[in-house]
């Protein structure tokens, strides 16, 4: 697992729903960290209530608010997140080293749709493929300091479908 230190100043605009920086989280790791902008661009994936209720198990509130059309948007070490059905937006920071990513969400509540436990905290550390438009994450490392749901909820919306690009890495 990768640390990161510092993430202050990714934030998501909401005018325009893209990550903006003017500093790249620093990182604490002796393994090489590889150009974030392999994955720069806009990626989608689509989740109706029935097929989120398969893939993670749950059912009710938790799965209504999280079904629906998510939108990703990777920019330099900056990611946003979009959720089309209950406007909610969530920025961060990323790194990427080797296979892996490590995506850890903003300090600024402003910027964070995703609950307050999550503020400044890594949520994502997992291998990510990409192959021609889709992106894949997958072998998701269990985040220790957050609720198991949340790492149900992240591994089932970013590792059970690939994300499909829709907007390349301009």
């Amino acid at each position: 697992m990768v640390a990161l230190l510092g993430v202050t100043a990714c934030s998501g605009g909401a005018e325009t729903d893209a990550p903006t920086s003017t500093l790249v989280p620093s990182c604490n790791t002796t393994d090489t960290v590889d150009d974030p902008n392999v994955l720069n661009g806009v990626y989608q994936v689509d989740w109706s209530y029935e097929d989120l209720a398969e893939a993670t198990g749950l059912t009710g509130d938790i799965v209504e608010g999280n079904d629906g059309l998510i939108t990703v948007t990777f920019f330099d070490g900056c990611f946003s997140l979009v959720w089309e059905e209950e406007p909610a937006l969530c920025a961060g920071a990323y790194i990427v080293s080797g296979d892996r990513i490590s995506m850890v969400a903003t300090l600024r509540r402003a910027d964070w749709g995703c609950g307050d436990d999550l503020l400044g905290d890594e949520f994502v550390s997992a291998a990510w493929e990409l192959n021609e438009d889709n992106l894949t994450l997958s072998d998701f490392d269990q985040i220790e300091h957050v609720d198991d749901i949340v790492n149900v909820m992240v591994a089932a919306h970013f590792g059970t479908k690939p994300l499909l690009r829709v907007d390349g890495a301009d």
